[in-house]
């Protein structure tokens, strides 16, 4: 394959990054211009060219629709692709472990898993990501940039995707439904999670363990109870994390931030979740109950509030 066996003969003249293709440098070169991105009008997501963008505005209008869940697509080819969710099929198989894909992109993808391959390397810390739009979400840890805003309450996010789950809990849109019992749930993966009280069944396992996952992300993550891995550092202290959530919360304790706040007593605390168990000291909610009494309970003490 070209992507492998060649190698990248268009090389930055500012920063000396390679390029297989012209027109990739080209694109590239927009970023030490400093001209203003092309951003999408209707959502305010920025792009690499115009040609992306016109693409990309083609999913707001999506006249394919399934006749089977009735989501819409932009394009019949993702309406097409979509439908293999419903019937199961996954054409693409990969070669060495048999797991199945709906397109060969995910199979491509996948097959980094085997090769070890990581060919997208962040230039700031040397982090290695198997595609462009990983790193790309990498890089916003680095400049702490945000670009996507939640409308109706000013947080920021680094993704389209991220701000758009946002946005259900303030709709209260749920589009994730369970096929036994009807509950609906905001993400997949919540979804993921609920189908287990029907079927008993983890899809994914720990091979050291045993412990069941919902998701292969969180089995990754897992993972690092095992060997020990902690990739996320404290910029400040140098302290080590599992994950980014609690790399996040951590900085906290540096900046003294308390985003969280009470609406009736102004405490401030770190985590929605804090602020959640807070709430039932105020409406005298109990919800922990005795299995064997009965008895009802206050929840545990918060963290340290301000």
């Amino acid at each position: 394959m070209k992507t492998h066996s060649e190698e990248r003969p268009h090389r930055c003249s500012v920063c000396g990054k390679n390029y297989l293709f012209s027109s990739h440098l080209t694109n590239h070169m927009k970023t030490h211009s400093g001209e203003p991105p092309p951003r999408c009008s209707v959502c305010g997501e920025d792009f690499v060219n115009i040609t992306k963008l016109k693409r990309h505005i083609r999913h707001h209008d999506r006249p394919h629709s399934c006749s089977i869940c009735a989501k819409s697509f932009a394009t019949s080819w993702r309406l097409k692709i979509h439908m293999l969710i419903h019937t199961g099929d996954r054409p693409h198989s990969c070669s060495v472990c048999g797991k199945g894909f709906v397109t060969s992109g995910h199979l491509y993808q996948h097959m980094h898993i085997h090769t070890g391959e990581r060919p997208h390397s962040c230039c700031v810390c040397g982090k290695d990501f198997v595609t462009k739009k990983q790193l790309n979400r990498h890089m916003m840890f680095h400049t702490g940039e945000q670009p996507h805003s939640c409308s109706m309450c000013g947080k920021g996010f680094a993704t389209g995707f991220n701000l758009k789950v946002h946005i259900r809990f303030h709709t209260g849109e749920r589009p994730h439904s369970c096929s036994v019992c009807g509950k609906d749930f905001v993400t997949k993966n919540q979804l993921n999670i609920h189908m287990v009280s029907h079927t008993g069944e983890w899809p994914y396992s720990c091979s050291l363990c045993g412990k069941g996952f919902a998701n292969g992300f969180d089995l990754k993550v897992y993972m690092r109870i095992h060997t020990g891995e902690r990739p996320h550092n404290c910029s400040v202290c140098g302290k080590e994390f599992v994950t980014k959530t609690k790399l996040k919360r951590h900085m906290m304790s540096h900046t003294g931030e308390r985003p969280h706040r009470c609406s009736v007593c102004e405490k401030g605390f770190a985590t929605g979740f804090d602020l959640k168990v807070h709430m039932w000291f105020h409406t005298g909610e109990r919800p922990h109950s005795c299995s064997v009494c009965g008895k009802d309970f206050p929840p545990a003490s918060t963290s340290k509030s301000i």
